[in-house]
C-alpha cells in the first residue's frame, strides 16, 4: 500500500519528497525523538531523520570510500549525507586524510540525500565562514538562511574541488553540489541530478505508516533560483563511469 500511495502522490504533486513508508520501527524512533522537542524550520534536518539513529554507524555515516588516487588526487564517496554531532569525528578524519592532496573529488552519484543537524559543516571546509548559501521559506512563510558555520576549527581545503553527480543524486546531496557550483567553488561532473530540492517533515499516519510532506523550499538568497524539478546542471556532462577519467 505504501508504494502505491507513493506512486500516486508523486504523480499528482511532481514532488520527490512526497512519499509514504511502511516502517513500524522507524515510526517508534520518530515518536521517541520528537518527545518534548518543538518542531521549527531550523531544526528540520532536510531528509530522513533515521540517518541519525542507531543504524548510522553501520553505514559509516555515508562515508563509503576515502582514498588517494593517482597523482595525489583525493577521493571521497558519500552514499548519503549524514552530518551530526555523532558523525563529525568521521567527517574530520576523512578530511584530514585528504588534506594534502592537490585536488579532491567528492562522488555523490546515487546519493539520495540525508541532512545535517549541525549546519553547513561540509560546505564550510571549502568556503569562508558565515557565507549565506540557501534561504528556506516554509509553508507558513517562516524563513531561515543556511550559512557556512563559524565554529569549524579544522583545516580548510583550498585546492580544486570536483563533484560527481547523476540522476539519482537528490535532496541535500544536490544542495551541496548546487551551493558549491553557485559559489564557483567546484566543477560539477556527470549528469543532471534528480531535482528534489524541498525540505520535508514526517507525519505519523498510524503504527505502520508515515508520510513525508514537503514543508519548505530553498533558493539562492535574494533570488528564486533553485534546483527543484530541474536538477543541478553539470558543468561537464559526462557518461557514467567516465567521470574520473575526464577529471584526470
Amino acid at each position: 500500500m505504501a508504494d502505491s500511495l507513493t506512486i500516486t502522490l508523486q504523480a499528482l504533486s511532481n514532488d520527490g519528497h512526497m512519499y509514504v513508508r511502511n516502517d513500524p520501527k522507524a515510526i517508534k524512533e520518530l515518536i521517541e525523538s520528537k518527545k518534548n522537542e518543538p518542531i521549527s524550520l531550523e531544526k528540520i534536518s532536510g531528509e530522513d531523520p533515521f540517518y541519525y539513529g542507531k543504524d548510522a554507524e553501520m553505514k559509516n555515516f555515508g562515508f563509503s570510500e576515502v582514498k588517494i588516487l593517482k597523482d595525489n588526487i583525493g577521493y571521497i564517496k558519500l552514499s548519503e549525507i549524514n552530518i551530526s554531532e555523532k558523525s563529525l569525528p568521521t567527517l574530520y578524519a576523512a578530511m584530514q586524510f585528504i588534506a594534502h592532496t592537490k585536488a579532491l573529488i567528492i562522488d555523490l552519484t546515487d546519493n539520495g540525500g540525508g541532512g545535517s543537524d549541525v549546519g553547513a559543516v561540509l560546505q564550510s571546509y571549502f568556503l569562508p565562514k558565515d557565507i549565506a548559501l540557501l534561504e528556506f521559506v516554509s509553508r507558513t512563510e517562516e524563513k531561515y538562511v543556511d550559512k557556512t558555520v563559524t565554529w569549524l576549527t579544522e583545516k580548510k581545503y583550498d585546492n580544486p574541488l570536483y563533484i560527481i553527480i547523476n540522476g539519482k543524486t537528490g535532496s541535500s546531496a544536490e544542495a551541496f553540489a548546487f551551493t558549491m557550483q553557485t559559489q564557483k567553488r567546484a566543477k560539477i561532473i556527470g549528469k543532471h541530478s534528480a531535482g528534489a530540492a524541498h525540505m520535508n517533515t514526517w507525519f505519523v499516519v498510524n503504527d505502520n505508516l508515515f508520510a513525508s510532506i514537503s514543508t519548505a523550499a530553498p533558493t539562492i538568497p535574494g533570488t528564486e533560483e533553485s534546483w527543484e524539478r530541474i536538477g543541478v546542471k553539470p558543468d561537464f556532462e559526462i557518461d557514467a563511469g567516465n567521470e574520473i577519467d575526464f577529471i584526470f
